[in-house]
């Protein structure tokens, strides 16, 4: 299951990446899943309330993983190979998205690849090791 990313409920996630990176022979293959805080909910949430919606006090994500975060930790030990995103398509997560979001989850099978970050649950990196 794509959702299950282990480096934001770390709170020290650069000392596995280091780890992860020792112990890959070079060539190696890491796959990282982590919220998707670039979707178009997570973005108009933050702009409304200043907070992130999977990171709220009650959730246990703690560690925030931004474009730039990524470069300077995780692209320090790995190429980037394939980045993607887990759409849920689930009733439940349906009837609790707003509508510029619902419209974009009922027609993303016409819509071009990189809108997919707007409506992707999860961001799912392929990372080969440097």
């Amino acid at each position: 299951q794509p959702w299950r990313g282990v480096l934001p409920h770390l709170d020290k996630p650069h000392n596995l990446i280091r780890e992860v990176a020792k112990s890959l022979k070079q060539g190696g293959l890491f796959f990282v899943s982590m919220p998707n805080i670039f979707s178009l909910s997570s973005r108009l949430v933050f702009l409304r309330y200043g907070d992130l919606p999977r990171y709220k006090a009650k959730k246990d994500h703690i560690s925030i993983f931004t474009k730039g975060v990524l470069e300077t930790t995780i692209l320090k030990y790995f190429d980037l190979v394939e980045k993607d995103f887990y759409i849920r398509t689930d009733w439940i997560y349906f009837k609790a998205t707003k509508w510029p979001e619902k419209i974009l989850l009922l027609l993303r099978w016409l819509l071009p690849k990189k809108f997919k970050e707007l409506i992707g649950y999860n961001v799912v990196y392929v990372l080969r090791k440097k």
